[in-house]
């Protein structure tokens, strides 16, 4: 059995409905031993394939690094931000300029390669993968954004060679954030919702369910998943991935498992390397790795 992959095409040669083991993961930003331990684990993990969903660089003192284990190790990856921004932002002040004094060619050649998400079957669901948005690497969706924005998380974008099927998406799974969730958009979930609502903006239900009529009837039933970050987490000081299993390619319904994964790493060695490094707000990335805790809400 054979499998190969890139980011527009899943192609198996066999004839055999295939169970395979997929890594997602998200969100290295320049972390070297974060990415390390993650791809150790991997490796340890009788997985088939690794899935990257972006922004390799940023943060984190070494990009250059990073992106080579990713063009080594990873079968398939998408566009962050920040690699985005890097190729078409024409800044040229810090940080852009440290991350982009340390990448050659080959590394920019990489990045105007990647697709904006990728989309494939297994076990019957059909699941969509990017980085932040299906429509923009920059625009940022929470857990608890609007049901409205949470319905574009499932949408079809026709960016050439990206979707292939113009149907919403069963499960979609997503970085960008730094923090893991998985919603299942079930009854429970919209009553728990409108008392949200309820709580914070005063709507009462009659109001709700028509302002939201459209957004609940198309997301019953779907699921949304973030992965979290492997270099730069704000939910804990662990990296962590994502493990997908199920039948590869396949549009019949059967077993499917997702599950979140966390892997400490030596993150005073993070510290470390930073500190030696010239990064601009080192000393913020340093806390936040070793704390877990964004910047911004540091006292």
């Amino acid at each position: 059995m054979i499998i190969t992959q890139n980011n527009t095409e899943n192609k198996i040669i066999t004839n055999e409905v295939i169970n395979i083991r997929i890594a997602l993961l998200s969100d290295v930003h320049g972390n070297l031993p974060a990415f390390e331990a993650v791809l150790r684990h991997i490796d340890n993990n009788n997985i088939d394939l690794i899935y990257n969903l972006g922004d390799l660089i940023g943060k984190g003192p070494s990009p250059k690094e990073v992106v080579d284990l990713s063009m080594e190790k990873c079968n398939v990856s998408i566009l962050g931000n920040w690699e985005d921004f890097l190729l078409n932002s024409g800044i040229d002040e810090d940080p852009i300029r440290f991350y982009r004094r340390q990448l050659d060619e080959k590394h920019l050649d990489y990045f105007k390669s990647l697709d904006y998400g990728i989309e494939l079957y297994m076990s019957g669901r059909l699941i969509r993968i990017f980085h932040a948005h299906p429509f923009n690497v920059y625009r940022r969706v929470f857990k608890f954004s609007d049901l409205n924005t949470l319905l574009e998380m499932f949408m079809f974008n026709d960016v050439p060679g990206c979707y292939r099927y113009p149907d919403m998406s069963d499960i979609s799974i997503y970085g960008d954030i730094h923090h893991t969730y998985h919603v299942v958009f079930d009854d429970d979930y919209f009553l728990r919702k409108y008392k949200e609502y309820h709580e914070l903006l005063g709507i009462n239900f009659t109001d709700f369910s028509i302002k939201y009529a459209n957004a609940i009837s198309q997301l019953r039933g779907r699921q949304i998943y973030n992965l979290g970050s492997v270099g730069q987490p704000f939910d804990g000081t662990t990296a962590s991935y994502l493990v997908i299993e199920g039948e590869f390619d396949s549009r019949t319904p059967a077993p499917l498992t997702i599950s979140f994964v966390r892997v400490p790493y030596d993150n005073r060695l993070a510290a470390e390397i930073a500190r030696k490094s010239d990064m601009l707000d080192k000393d913020l990335y340093i806390r936040e790795i070793l704390t877990g805790i964004y910047r911004g809400l540091m006292t």
